[in-house]
């Protein structure tokens, strides 16, 4: 009987065109990095009796870290940059979601016992980080890839 390894060899997975690759601490350690915080709201919010609520921050962590399994899982056909892009979209979304509805209806209590911020600025500016990451990442993607296309051109005009 043959066995089959579940996981992918590293020689199987699809090379980015960019900086950006594929890397399983990179990968996980960011993605649980950006919604642990989820599952701390979601335990506030169970230990002040809002567990219907407790439901939205909770659901959020695992929607994101499902897909991120199943692009990891995927990452013999998915371009390490492109599976990127939609994390953190997905992540961005998840929150927006997240934060608007914990401001909006979390008690005061649970706001205060997690530090939330309460200058509309400062909430505007957590809604803007994953964009502006997203932004960042397009930026040296891009600039690599860039820098890549013109060196292959110097390399082929001296040959």
């Amino acid at each position: 009987m043959t066995e089959t390894n579940p996981m992918p060899s590293l020689t199987s997975t699809v090379i980015g065109n960019g900086r950006f690759q594929w890397d399983f601490f990179g990968w996980f350690g960011s993605t649980i990095g950006g919604t642990a915080w989820m599952i701390i709201a979601t335990i506030s919010l169970m230990a002040s009796n809002q567990r219907l609520f407790a439901f939205l921050p909770f659901i959020s962590f695992v929607i994101v870290n499902s897909a991120a399994i199943y692009m990891w899982m995927q990452r013999t056909r998915l371009a390490p940059f492109q599976a990127l892009i939609r994390l953190m979209i997905l992540v961005g979304i998840a929150i927006s979601v997240v934060c608007g509805s914990m401001s909006l209806f979390a008690s005061k209590d649970v706001l205060k016992l997690l530090h939330w911020p309460s200058s509309v600025t400062t909430q505007f500016a957590v809604h803007l980080m994953v964009p502006v990451i997203l932004i960042w990442f397009c930026f040296l993607e891009n600039r690599h890839v860039a820098m890549r296309s013109r060196e292959q051109a110097a390399s082929d005009l001296t040959r």
